[in-house]
């Protein structure tokens, strides 16, 4: 990972550590500014993955995927857009599956790693179960929206410090002579 992304990756995580605390300081507006966020980045991401699949993506082996993967968050974010009006039980509904599955894939992805016998695979199954857990607790709290708030925001604050904790890993660098 080169200096520049480890500087983005550190503050990207200090700026959603910074609105985790904002939400939890100021609770009438947290709900708006979930979804808007929540929305916002579903369809940011979506559309650098669509961008870096025509660009080089589409050369790679599995490119394919990256476009798939693109237009599924691009689907999923506008999505959220549209969740604005209705009923909160619906976002919350649609922030547990999000945590579940995001959960999921970290959980499967951190045990291939293992299997691979790569170094990184605990802070991945760490991230994956922590998701899992912020999953469950929108379950068992779907009724009460300020809890729920506590919990989006502890997840925030965890998933930040994952991607704080990630940006001062060393990284393997491969040399070909």
């Amino acid at each position: 990972m080169t200096l520049g992304k480890r500087i983005l990756k550190i503050i990207t995580g200090l700026v959603m550590i910074g609105f985790a605390i904002l939400l939890i300081l100021i609770p009438d507006i947290a709900f708006s500014m979930i979804v808007g966020v929540l929305a916002l980045t579903l369809v940011l991401y979506a559309l650098r993955s669509i961008i870096f699949y025509f660009s080089m993506g589409r050369h790679m082996v599995g490119g394919t995927r990256l476009l798939i993967r693109g237009v599924i968050m691009l689907d999923l974010g506008l999505f959220a857009y549209s969740l604005y009006d209705v009923p909160r039980i619906y976002i919350v509904l649609y922030l547990l599956f999000i945590h579940l599955f995001a959960g999921v894939v970290d959980v499967l992805g951190a045990l291939d790693a293992k299997k691979l016998e790569a170094g990184s695979w605990k802070l991945k199954m760490a991230t994956g179960v922590i998701n899992i857990v912020v999953g469950i607790l929108c379950l068992v709290f779907i009724r009460s929206v300020t809890m729920l708030d506590y919990i989006y925001c502890s997840g925030l604050i965890i998933t930040a410090l994952s991607n704080i904790i990630s940006a001062f890993k060393r990284t393997a660098v491969l040399y070909v002579s």
